[in-house]
């Protein structure tokens, strides 16, 4: 049987799926026990930002990494847009790429 999940709550949820004691029989009388399996389900995409250092005078600079995961083992994840507003100013990534399936990104802005 093929499982598909179209749509997640969050970036992951898990899902058991249990049977019974005697769910599955047949005409001998044999009868399954009963046992339970769990999916987790990622949602495709995850985003993680973070500035180093964290805590800055006035004026000085701080990196800002933003990593991009694609949580897909077997599609690559186009991104044709990537905004970030930041108080007082906007940063804007211009071209476009590709994260493999399982793969990450990461941009690193000088602020």
């Amino acid at each position: 049987m093929k499982v598909i999940v179209p749509a997640i709550s969050g970036t992951s949820q898990i899902f058991n799926n249990s049977l019974n004691e005697g769910a599955i029989g047949n005409t001998r009388g044999l009868t399954s026990p009963a046992f339970s399996r769990t999916l987790a389900v990622n949602s495709p995409i995850a985003v993680n930002k973070s500035f180093s250092p964290t805590t800055i005078p006035s004026g000085q600079p701080s990196w800002l990494t933003i990593t991009i995961t694609n949580n897909s083992t077997v599609n690559t994840l186009d991104l044709t847009r990537f905004d970030d507003n930041l108080t007082g100013t906007t940063l804007k990534v211009l071209t476009t790429a590709s994260v493999p399936g399982g793969g990450s990104r990461r941009s690193r802005r000088h602020l």
